[in-house]
């Protein structure tokens, strides 16, 4: 019997009122966030008005500097939302600055938030919220993020960093591999070393900390992306912590990367791997998302539940103000271009993107889905209910609304999602527009679900 439910979604890129948007189907869709007994999202912005202290444009992004105006807290409080997740590879867009400013603002409108600090302890530490006696944590992380973005902890008596709270990764290589990228890295005039027997490192020359690692394995075909180490453990002693001090743990992580064999639509082997250490570590929900694939598939993993990717909800990056230098010099602007111009100019379409192939929204069905996970009064799980939506391009400010998808697109988003989910041994059933996650009937999956078997 269900007791509460929690709704996740994936992007929520918010920069201007949503509240009075009047579509019948968008606001049907909202209702399930709003009728969930709680509801978490991925804001991924800033929230600042472009000055203040230590507030200036970093001098790398992730595409668009992001920034969003300080009513944003009531749009996330319309929405129904509880509590968000702020790892990302926008985080650090406005320095140290903007992040205090975005703090400040959640923390005045009563929203907890995860994945971002004053250092590396405070950024991986999980936030808390509650719902009738019950106890929720959040833990958040991102693969994808700027090396100069990434908090650090205080060491030798010198103070930590502010920033986002990382799951970097690294390759692992067989020798004939090591050997290719060795000399090519001569040839473009990287710093190359042997830094241990089977360790490499590559990095621009005089920067000897913006490092890529590689790892020599001849058990591995070719290469292989794995974990940062220490970002592993860390990050699953945080998720240990967070399960162990509430009723349902909730884990975040913001990833861009995507499977170099399957393409965008398949995480990488190593955020599987992870997502499934933080169901082991006590976590509930794993959410991965930010790959723009535009959606990915779902895994039920022991007792817990893992949504690779719902897709962007709210993608609002075209509505910024204003932008810095680095995004005119980024699109090769013309000295008299005005910002109309250089966002016009960020259309991809007609690019060829060799890696990934197509490059993002390459998937052959657009939309998205919520993700509604049902609990017992045991906080344990006993259900999982996909929500698919569509997006329509209004005129004016609006922009991409998503909405409740029409029943034939539906179809087409969750027979997709059950495609993407089946190598997991994770089925999904439509059952009168909504999407029911159950497990297949391949015994062979040691670590499927149990429920809806």
């Amino acid at each position: 019997m269900t007791a509460f439910t929690l709704t996740i979604t994936g992007d929520s890129i918010i920069n201007h009122r949503i509240r009075d948007i009047e579509d019948t189907r968008f606001l049907q869709l909202m209702s399930v966030l709003q009728d969930s007994t709680v509801a978490v999202t991925h804001f991924e912005s800033l929230i600042h008005d472009y000055a203040g202290p230590a507030l200036h444009p970093a001098a790398e992004a992730g595409w668009t500097w992001m920034r969003s105006p300080a009513a944003v807290t009531e749009e996330l409080a319309w929405l129904g939302i509880d509590a968000v997740s702020l790892a990302s590879n926008h985080a650090g867009d406005y320095g140290t600055g903007g992040l205090v400013s975005t703090w400040a603002a959640l923390e005045r409108a009563g929203i907890p938030h995860a994945g971002t600090g004053s250092d590396l302890d405070t950024a991986r530490a999980p936030a808390f919220f509650f719902d009738r006696g019950r106890k929720f944590a959040l833990v958040s992380m991102s693969s994808s993020v700027p090396a100069s973005a990434i908090a650090a902890s205080a060491r030798g008596g010198i103070g930590g960093r502010s920033g986002v709270n990382p799951l970097r990764f690294q390759h692992r290589v067989d020798t004939a591999t090591m050997r290719r990228i060795e000399q090519l890295a001569t040839e473009l005039g990287f710093w190359c070393e042997q830094s241990a027997t089977d360790r490499w490192l590559v990095h621009p020359p005089g920067l000897h900390n913006s490092i890529r690692r590689f790892e020599v394995d001849d058990d591995v075909d070719g290469a292989r992306i794995v974990a940062d180490p220490a970002d592993w453990h860390g990050n699953l002693a945080a998720v240990r912590d967070a399960a162990a001090r509430s009723d349902v743990a909730i884990v975040h992580i913001h990833n861009h990367e995507w499977d170099p064999e399957t393409g965008l639509e398949h995480p990488p082997a190593f955020i599987a791997e992870f997502a499934r250490a933080c169901i082991d570590a006590g976590a509930a929900v794993v959410v991965a998302e930010g790959s723009h694939a535009p959606f990915r598939g779902v895994e039920l993993h022991r007792d817990g539940v893992i949504f690779y990717d719902p897709g962007e909800l709210f993608m609002q990056s075209r509505h910024v103000t204003r932008l810095p230098q680095g995004f005119y010099e980024r699109q090769q602007a013309a000295p008299g271009d005005g910002i109309a111009d250089v966002l016009s100019a960020r259309n991809v379409k007609g690019r060829s993107v060799v890696s990934p192939p197509g490059g993002y929204r390459a998937g052959p069905v657009d939309g998205g889905y919520l993700a509604t996970v049902s609990f017992d009064d045991a906080f344990v799980v006993t259900g999982v209910e996909l929500v698919p939506y569509d997006r329509h391009r209004l005129p004016g400010e609006h922009g991409d609304v998503p909405r409740l998808a029409r029943p034939e697109t539906a179809t087409a988003i969750l027979s997709r999602v059950d495609e993407l989910s089946a190598p997991y041994g994770t089925r999904v059933r439509e059952a009168n527009g909504r999407g029911i996650v159950a497990a297949g009937t391949d015994p062979a999956r040691e670590h499927r679900g149990e429920f809806g078997t």
